[in-house]
């Protein structure tokens, strides 16, 4: 039943992200057809003739809605292409793309109406090969393109996101999959890292979140936010326009914000390494391991490390992350050691006999080693994952020591003098 239900929640989450990533390329291809389409026209509109019009009809149609007021130029005119009369409606290339520019609507009333008040000619553009269509102004409006911009932009991007990912995750279960018939019942040795003894931080996923959620959010928010400022400039914005004005460009910042640091932290902390001693890290034993920080990173004079079993908990907004147990440690760095232009920070924690063990490869229990700066300075925030595992499972596979374990660095006095902090017991945990 449990493979059943993990096969149905497979291909449901299949069907919907290539449901969703198809439908955001093809609304974004159809924003760059249209984009296309006034650049070309805009283009086209170059090679045709000017011929001499009088205007018949002439009117700015004034309309108030909910989403604030549309004025359109309303313009009939009679001109004459190679002895042949006709009758033309279109005023400029966009009148049909963009229902609300009223500034730009309002000049090209005034503008034909003083002509057509002095006695002024009017002069269309015809299209040589076909005569039918004309217009009267043939400048591109930025308005129609400011609308489709962003959704050309940011559509594309996301949907094309998550149709990579979803083929990156294929080819990555596909490959998980042979490494577990490989090594049966040790999950240890599904991660590449944990297989290694050497563990990466979480700066880089967090790194690609941040900048992906940054690029989308602004290529669609400083487009509209420019479409939408016009109107509030002169007054005639309706409340929500000043909810895009204000609250779009804020988040954008924000974001953009998150993202240069998120980009400076793993430019920084991006090459750390929890180099493990023994894999896997057995309960009621102890976590040995050296903390390889970059030399050339502004560090702070003191370390905290703190080990956490966190366990996810269903809540009513979806599963939420309850830590069971913790133990931390302030590290002072003066006396640590140094190897080919790296900071050693010896790492040692004693984990309790009665502790969950992690469930890899579902998230339901999961330890990590946070190390953050014992005051806050300089942006240090790493997350190690760490395979702690019970002295049996299923098959009863014994747990392993590495082929080449990395000795640890010495220090004066032979041992790290730190006391744990705040211990706390899984007895009484909220996720057992």
């Amino acid at each position: 039943m449990r493979l059943l239900d993990r096969l149905h929640g497979a291909l449901t989450g299949t069907v919907v992200g290539l449901a969703c990533g198809l439908a955001f390329l093809g609304f974004g291809s159809f924003a760059c057809y249209r984009i296309g389409g006034l650049v070309r026209r805009a283009i086209d509109v170059r090679g045709w003739v000017p011929a001499e019009a009088q205007i018949r009809l002439l009117e700015l149609e004034v309309r108030s809605q909910d989403e604030g007021v549309t004025e359109r130029v309303v313009c009939w005119y009679r001109y004459a292409y190679d002895g042949v009369s006709y009758l033309g409606q279109r005023v400029d290339l966009a009148e049909n793309d963009v229902p609300n520019e009223p500034n730009t609507e309002r000049l090209h009333h005034e503008l034909l109406k003083r002509k057509q008040a002095g006695g002024e000619p009017v002069f269309c553009y015809v299209n040589p090969r076909d005569p039918q269509q004309a217009v009267l102004f043939r400048e591109l409006r930025w308005r129609p393109l400011a609308l489709w911009i962003p959704f050309a932009l940011g559509f594309p991007l996301f949907g094309g996101v998550i149709l990579g990912g979803m083929g990156y995750g294929l080819w990555r279960t596909r490959r998980k999959h042979a490494i577990e018939r490989q090594h049966p019942g040790e999950p240890w040795l599904w991660r590449a890292d944990w297989a290694t003894a050497v563990v990466r931080p979480t700066t880089g996923r967090e790194l690609f979140r941040a900048c992906f959620f940054c690029l989308v959010w602004n290529a669609i928010a400083w487009p509209m936010t420019l479409l939408v400022g016009a109107d509030v400039t002169r007054g005639a914005a309706s409340p929500l326009g000043w909810l895009v004005v204000i609250f779009f460009p804020l988040v954008g910042l924000l974001l953009l914000h998150r993202a240069l640091c998120a980009t400076v932290s793993h430019a920084r902390y991006g090459r750390s390494e929890l180099r493990l001693r023994i894999v896997p890290v057995r309960l009621g034993g102890t976590l040995e391991a050296e903390l390889s920080l970059p030399g050339h990173a502004h560090l702070p004079r003191e370390l905290r490390l703190e080990l956490q079993c966190v366990g996810q908990v269903p809540s009513a907004d979806g599963n939420t992350d309850k830590i069971g147990w913790r133990s931390a440690q302030t590290v002072p760095l003066s006396d640590a050691g140094y190897d080919s232009g790296s900071l050693i920070v010896p790492v040692r924690f004693r984990l309790p006999a009665d502790g969950i063990p992690s469930t890899y490869p579902e998230p339901s229990i999961r330890w990590r080693l946070n190390v953050t700066a014992a005051a806050p300075a300089r942006g240090l925030k790493l997350e190690f994952p760490v395979p702690v595992f019970s002295g049996e499972h299923e098959n009863n596979v014994e747990l392993r020591e590495t082929e080449t374990p990395p000795p640890l660095s010495s220090r004066p006095g032979g041992a790290t003098g730190l006391e744990c902090q705040q211990p706390d017991t899984c007895k009484d945990s909220p996720i057992r």
